[in-house]
């Protein structure tokens, strides 16, 4: 994916292992590659030399959506004479946007996924509550308690 669907990724995985370390989950976050043979490359490199219980996959369903929204507000402001005068104003907010395939797996049977998620994920890419928010529903969609 790109820079910015990395970085997401990141980010989000940083969230997921500190809430899944909570539950005495050990988690680790592997970036297997910017395209589909990369990542299968990666992922069996990764998976030749280390054992797991589980995976957790996201899988990219379309391309990244322009992070910067241009919106507008209004707002008046009262003039000495009783009246108002109106007045408008854009600004600009960094959003992430995008569609992943989100799949669980038992490390013991890796052809067959245990769960499938259509995740849409449209949030504030700087707001670390958005990712909270995010984790609490990835973790409630694995059924962990």
């Amino acid at each position: 994916g790109t820079s910015g669907t990395n970085l997401f990724l990141e980010t989000l995985s940083e969230e997921l292992n500190k809430r899944l370390d909570q539950k005495k989950i050990a988690t680790v976050y592997h970036h297997l590659g910017n395209n589909q043979a990369a990542a299968n490359t990666t992922f069996n490199e990764i998976i030749a030399k280390t054992r797991f219980d589980a995976v957790l996959q996201f899988a990219q369903l379309d391309e990244t959506h322009n992070p910067i929204f241009v919106g507008a507000g209004y707002g008046s402001v009262p003039m000495s004479n009783g009246s108002s005068m109106g007045y408008s104003y854009s600004y600009r907010e960094i959003r992430f946007q995008q569609k992943f395939l989100m799949r669980y797996f038992e490390f013991s049977d890796l052809l067959h996924s245990r769960i499938d998620v259509d995740l849409g994920v449209r949030m504030d890419f700087l707001n670390p509550r958005d990712y909270s928010t995010l984790s609490d529903y990835v973790i409630r969609s694995l059924k962990i308690r």
